[in-house]
């Protein structure tokens, strides 16, 4: 079925026409909590049930028969762990998180693909192009 794009808005707005000028028409869900704002997130029992409405989420998109996953997150790191440590990376597809930069054009220039059963190594993925872990350090 090809990639989607899943947007999560935490603490801000993710940027839907950004997204959409990056990444064109791909399918796009986009999972927000009730009320953005720097505090709204700190709860564990909040950001529990965040974390597995986004894995629930991952999972239908599996289903749905998508090979790739784009995650759009605008969130403080420790929402951001939480999702990390719930992504199953043997059974569900590969994933790249990528880097908003307002300034950039596309927003969205580059992220960091996430282990998983075809990808062995976290990889940063510029743009089209993709650097391995060797060439980060050279």
């Amino acid at each position: 079925q090809g990639e989607a794009i899943l947007a999560l808005s935490v603490s801000y707005q993710v940027e839907l026409p950004a997204i959409r000028e990056t990444f064109g028409e791909l399918p796009l869900t986009h999972l927000k909590m009730g009320e953005l704002s720097s505090d709204s997130h700190w709860s564990s029992e909040k950001q529990a049930a965040l974390a597995m409405q986004f894995f629930e989420e991952l999972k239908r998109l599996a289903a749905c028969g998508f090979s790739r996953i784009h995650l759009i997150i605008a969130a403080p790191n420790s929402v951001v762990f939480q999702l990390g440590r719930i992504y199953d990376r043997r059974n569900l597809p590969p994933a790249i998180v990528h880097q908003f930069e307002r300034t950039s054009s596309p927003a969205y220039p580059w992220g960091v693909e996430l282990p998983s059963h075809a990808v062995p190594a976290p990889l940063l993925v510029y743009r089209s192009r993709v650097i391995t872990a060797g060439e980060q350090q050279a």
